[in-house]
């Protein structure tokens, strides 16, 4: 499995982040039919803050954003913690590239990446 390989994980934040919309399908589509990682990030918003607060998390919860399956859990999961990803260098990146899922105060003034 490439979740299990050493580099995985790069592979796939990589083909999440980048990859064309066939290739995401297939990875998310793997993700979900062996680990449910997905339903999992769900259920519990603070492991899918932790995993846009690392650095490679970060493209993961970007490619998770970009696959349309994926918005309607991932998008209500980051609002509920949004406090704690702009306190946080990589999760205010991912703020700043995805402003409908940060509040209105903080949109009209603006997010600074860092």
């Amino acid at each position: 499995d490439i979740f299990c390989h050493k580099r995985g994980v790069t592979v796939t934040a990589a083909i999440l982040s980048s990859g064309t919309l066939e290739h995401r399908g297939v990875i998310v589509a793997s993700m979900v039919s062996e680990a449910n990682l997905i339903e999992e990030l769900m259920r519990c918003p603070a492991k899918l803050a932790d995993l846009a607060c690392h650095c490679f998390g970060m493209n993961v919860v970007r490619g998770l954003l970009d696959v349309p399956g994926s918005v309607a859990g991932v998008r209500p999961a980051l609002w509920k913690k949004r406090r704690r990803l702009s306190r946080d260098r990589y999760g205010c990146q991912l703020l700043y590239q995805f402003p409908e899922v940060l509040p209105s105060s903080r949109r009209e003034s603006g997010v600074r990446a860092r």
